[in-house]
């Protein structure tokens, strides 16, 4: 595989344990709550984190165009 000159790293340390990480991103009434930078928000998430599940995350922005995930 090749190094591309395009990487993106992003690093945040949080002072959180690992059970509220995994519920912040597995519960969808929480990730409404922080997925979006504001003042986008995110009106509808469905998650299935079982093996073989899936995700749909919707972005709204603030003139109303959705922006489906």
């Amino acid at each position: 595989m090749t190094k591309s000159n395009h990487d993106l790293v992003l690093s945040r340390l949080l002072d959180a344990s690992a059970e509220k990480l995994f519920r912040c991103w597995t519960d969808p009434d929480l990730m409404k709550q922080w997925f979006a930078p504001k003042p986008w928000t995110t009106p509808e998430v469905r998650l299935d984190v079982r093996p073989g599940g899936g995700s749909s995350i919707t972005m709204r922005s603030p003139e109303g165009q959705d922006m489906p995930n």
